[in-house]
């Protein structure tokens, strides 16, 4: 898009930003205390719906974590018994939990094979 089009949108939209709320402050001039309680109100009801959303949020996190955890629970070894298998020559599959760093799927099996 051509900068003296974007400037000609952008002014446009200016006022017209401007003269929306200079109607709604003309309309409203006799009840600005009623509009600053009612703002004040939903204000209040923006932020507990806020911090619920929040909230909510983290819980569900916490409990897909949960369910991963119970889902991929796996043994614990000491070193000591991973020494003894690795002695006995058995075959270990060993698998690393945490980011790759790696952005293709395929890198990642790549690497890991």
């Amino acid at each position: 898009m051509p900068a003296l089009k974007l400037l000609a949108f952008d002014a446009v939209s200016a006022g017209l930003y401007a003269a929306g709320y200079t109607s709604l402050g003309f309309a409203f001039r006799d009840q600005l205390d009623l509009v600053a309680v009612h703002v004040a109100r939903m204000g209040r009801f923006m932020l507990l719906a806020a911090v619920a959303a929040v909230g909510f949020y983290v819980v569900c996190r916490l409990v897909r974590w949960l369910r991963l955890l119970r889902e991929y629970r796996l043994a614990r070894i000491t070193p000591e018994q991973l020494n003894e298998k690795l002695n006995a020559g058995e075959t270990l599959w060993i698998c690393r939990v945490t980011d790759t760093g790696l952005t293709d799927r395929w890198e990642f099996l790549d690497r890991c094979a």
